[in-house]
């Protein structure tokens, strides 16, 4: 046996109706947009649940990643398929929350087999970018190993500094040894120095053209 549950999605909070495989109401309620929300939620959920929410751009994220975390399944819907099923269906003009939540639990039990099957595919999809992520991940922290490494024989004096943040990234990609900061004019090495909007990094020329000496 499988239920369901329909989630309507606000931005400071959701209601919910939870139904059986037979269509049959099990629960219904309304609960706040955060943490203490979501485990008050969970605490009426039947293990064997799954969960339907319309896709609402950002707010329905929090939640959804709550119970993806909880090992749950989550099928996130395009509100007008929601809504053509719910013109198909019924002819009720009363528009409320814990309605709405009941029609999007009563899409997902029609629907079932096929949120499910394109679940799969999302699921599989997610867990490629969690891959490339990863290898993302351990490209620049090899990236990071091997310029600290670099920059230990071609300039030890640098690594005085924090050399990793974008900003002596950006100044280490103009000037890459000491030779090219000694052989640069003061109006360079300032120009190199310079954040975003203007500001300047906290290290001066004069320390730069310090560590190029060594």
């Amino acid at each position: 046996m499988r239920n369901i549950a329909g989630i309507d999605i606000a931005s400071r909070k959701f209601d919910y109706r939870i139904i059986n495989d037979n269509g049959a109401s099990l629960s219904r309620g309304s609960c706040e947009m955060n943490l203490d929300g979501f485990s008050s939620f969970l605490r009426t959920v039947p293990e064997d649940t799954v969960f339907v929410m319309e896709s609402t751009g950002r707010y329905h994220k929090n939640l959804c990643h709550f119970l993806i975390g909880k090992g749950f399944s989550v099928c996130i819907e395009n509100p007008m398929m929601i809504r053509n099923y719910v013109k198909s269906t019924t002819l009720r003009k009363t528009k409320t929350d814990s309605a709405d939540a009941l029609s999007i639990a009563r899409y997902g039990l029609a629907n079932y087999d096929r949120l499910s099957r394109e679940k799969r595919v999302m699921d599989d999809e997610v867990r490629s970018i969690a891959r490339r992520r990863q290898e993302v991940a351990e490209d620049i922290a090899r990236a990071k190993t091997q310029l600290k490494s670099d920059l230990a024989l071609a300039w030890p004096e640098i690594l005085a500094v924090d050399v990793l943040t974008s900003s002596m990234l950006s100044f280490l990609s103009s000037f890459a040894s000491p030779d090219e900061v000694l052989a640069a004019d003061d109006a360079e090495l300032m120009h190199a120095l310079i954040k975003e909007k203007g500001r300047y990094l906290s290290i001066s020329v004069e320390d730069i053209k310090g560590y190029a000496i060594g």
